[in-house]
């Protein structure tokens, strides 16, 4: 995604990019909302490649929209990724058109708003049907196979863990660590994030080290909340 310029983001300040966070938590009740924020970020600044401020002009862009949803196809995303992006960018416009009081300024603002969602409606029908057969057949797998337990799942973490305590260990003591190794002790924190306190693999990917750091424990089980 880095190389075919799928993953550049608007800048984290970015003023109705910020609103719509707050709206996510405040008002959804989202807590863990910053995954759902870069999506929307990406697909923007692909269709606005340049400036710092999202334009409202993205409502017009049907051919960029539809573009960037080819490139993800074509940088192997799953549909269900795929799906998350349209979803996301559908609850954005929404917000948009729900909270932002342009009538007065622009009249056509709420039917740019709904065509756009039209289009996004549109897109979404094939993707979710591919998700579905991908879904189904997951399912099927699962069912052959026999589904993995808990315990056969967390084995990962028992057989790292005497390397990654070392690594670790000359890490606060100063001492040489290869990044090779540094990688995988990345790996091992996020493994434990997972399969140890349960998060899904999106809120990971969008946890900062000074969220982390602010959690609190529930019930035996690492709970934190994104910024606002």
């Amino acid at each position: 995604m880095t190389q075919m310029g799928l993953y550049s983001k608007f800048p984290a300040e970015e003023a109705m990019l910020t609103d719509f966070k707050r709206y996510l938590i405040n008002t959804l009740q989202v807590p863990n909302c910053q995954q759902e924020v870069d999506n929307v970020s990406r697909m923007l600044r692909y269709i606005q490649p340049s400036g710092d401020e999202v334009s409202l002009d993205f409502l017009l862009k049907s051919t960029e929209t539809k573009d960037y949803l080819t490139q993800l196809r074509r940088a192997d995303m799953v549909p269900a990724t795929i799906l998350n992006y349209i979803n996301n960018m559908i609850r954005f416009v929404q917000y948009l058109k729900t909270h932002l009081n342009l009538a007065a300024a622009d009249p056509d603002f709420y039917r740019k708003c709904q065509a756009y969602l039209d289009l996004l409606a549109f897109i979404r029908k094939p993707v979710a049907k591919s998700h579905s057969k991908v879904t189904c057949k997951t399912r099927y797998e699962r069912f052959q196979e026999g589904e993995k337990s808990l315990q056969e799942c967390q084995a990962v973490l028992r057989k790292a863990k005497k390397d990654m305590l070392s690594v670790y260990g000359r890490l606060l003591e100063g001492d040489h660590v290869a990044s090779e190794e540094k990688t995988m002790f990345r790996y091992f924190c996020e493994a434990i994030l997972i399969l140890g306190h349960f998060q899904r693999p999106g809120a990971v990917e969008g946890v900062t080290t000074a969220e982390w750091e602010a959690r609190k424990n529930s019930g035996g089980k690492a709970v934190h909340k994104t910024k606002k």
